[in-house]
């Protein structure tokens, strides 16, 4: 019972697949490799712009959204009849100020995922992740 020791002659089986692969791989070098990388190269040359936007838009959206918050607080109380004192609307403005703030660092970090999700995917051959396909697919 003991060691291998065996043959390491090859079929002509073995050498044709072994033919077959070499030539599979150098047909993908030549024609499939320098399409990627090209993409790759102008994904992440223009990443630092992406990011950039993408932030941008996110703090424009918690901007607007946050921006009529006060406004809207000050016409719902009125409807009742109820006004802010001067110590509440500090207290409601800080809070305010706070709850934005926290929700304009998620956003821009959810822009900046939404970025690198986009390079990986053209790096890993495009479209979505089956995960997203998923979760995507069952909220429609």
């Amino acid at each position: 019972m003991g060691g291998g020791g065996g043959s390491t002659t090859l079929t002509w089986a073995d050498q044709t697949f072994a033919k077959v692969a070499r030539d599979q791989w150098e047909d993908y070098k030549n024609r499939f490799q320098p399409v990627e990388r090209q993409l790759l190269k102008g994904m992440t040359r223009d990443a630092p712009r992406q990011y950039v936007e993408a932030v941008g838009m996110a703090r424009d959206a918690n901007r607007s959204a946050f921006g009529q918050q006060p406004g809207m607080l000050d016409r719902d109380l009125a409807r009742m009849g109820l006004a802010l004192g001067a110590d509440q609307r500090q207290a409601v403005d800080s809070q305010r100020q706070l709850d934005q703030t926290s929700n304009m660092v998620a956003n821009a970090n959810a822009a900046r995922l939404g970025v690198d999700d986009r390079i990986m995917n053209v790096i890993g051959g495009g479209g979505l992740s089956t995960a997203n396909r998923t979760i995507r697919g069952k909220a429609m």
